[in-house]
């Protein structure tokens, strides 16, 4: 007497058959790169677009607004660029600072050697 297949699938034949086709969807997968990748190509060339855009590039958040051409910026008006600030101290040597910003050596050097904040003014030293 032949013995005949069972009806019933075990756990194990299922999981054989699971791994079976995760196999075949990653050989597909592998074989439908090159095409996925030709029609990206195709398509960032035709949209004009950049690392940048497609969030690849290592600054900042992706933009997918450069497909318009850039717009040029208007001229600002007034104040170009960092001007230099009112000189509030100086010292007999030259130097000089505007009262902003860290207090630079040569001054912390005056104040150390008995100089006052005062006597470094720039109209403190004009007046006398």
């Amino acid at each position: 007497m032949a013995k005949t297949k069972s009806s019933h699938t075990t756990s194990t034949e299922l999981l054989q058959q699971s791994d079976a086709l995760r196999r075949q969807a990653e050989d597909l997968k592998r074989k439908e790169i090159p095409g996925v990748v030709a029609r990206m190509k195709e398509a960032i060339a035709y949209y004009g677009l950049t690392a940048r855009d497609l969030g690849l590039a290592a600054s900042g958040s992706p933009k997918v607004e450069s497909a318009k051409p850039p717009r040029k910026k208007a001229a600002k008006k007034g104040r170009q660029g960092k001007q230099p600030g009112t000189i509030k101290y100086r010292d007999a040597a030259g130097n000089a600072w505007t009262g902003v910003g860290r207090k630079p050596n040569w001054f912390v050097a005056a104040l150390a050697a008995g100089a006052t904040p005062d006597s470094l003014r720039v109209d403190a030293a004009a007046a006398t």
